[in-house]
């Protein structure tokens, strides 16, 4: 293994639009609202969710859909 891969081992690109498997628990601010729903955004990604939530309020959603 050169001196070249052993310094980018582990390393990956990663996208501005991720993908969300269904079940996958994330950790994420509220941003905003958007009429009765609440708006988080990861990247580029807008997620909603079902209930209203103040804004700047730290949630742990699960994916159902994406």
């Amino acid at each position: 293994m050169s001196p070249l891969e052993k310094f980018l081992a582990g390393w990956r690109f990663r996208s501005r639009k991720p993908t969300f498997e269904p079940d996958t628990e994330l950790v994420a601010y509220v941003t905003d609202a958007d009429g009765g729903t609440s708006v988080l955004r990861i990247g580029d990604s807008r997620l909603e969710l079902d209930e209203h939530v103040p804004a700047d309020t730290q949630v742990r959603v699960r994916v159902t859909a994406f």
